[in-house]
């Protein structure tokens, strides 16, 4: 990614802001990969938190079962951990 070549913290961070204020059910899965390859915690959380809370509308959109269908076993781990948290805060 351009960003992280020219060291551009600044640019970083309003792209990661933006992306976590407009998470969507259909994009969140690709936003959390990207966070996760790049090591952008905050814009990470945002996308666990919102699978959290959207879980059974995301679990039903192609790009969960096309993009967590094969070879992401760590962070489907991760995804269905972070839910599992979240219910248990809420009993």
């Amino acid at each position: 990614m351009v960003l992280f070549q020219f060291n551009v913290d600044c640019l970083t961070s309003l792209c990661a802001n933006h992306f976590a204020t407009n998470l969507q059910l259909d994009t969140v899965v690709k936003i959390y990969q990207c966070a996760d390859k790049f090591k952008l915690a905050f814009l990470k959380y945002e996308c666990l938190s919102f699978l959290a809370s959207n879980f059974d509308e995301v679990a039903l959109t192609t790009n969960w079962r096309k993009n967590f269908g094969k070879n992401a076993d760590d962070q489907l781990a991760e995804v269905y951990l972070t839910i599992a948290q979240w219910m248990n805060k809420g009993e």
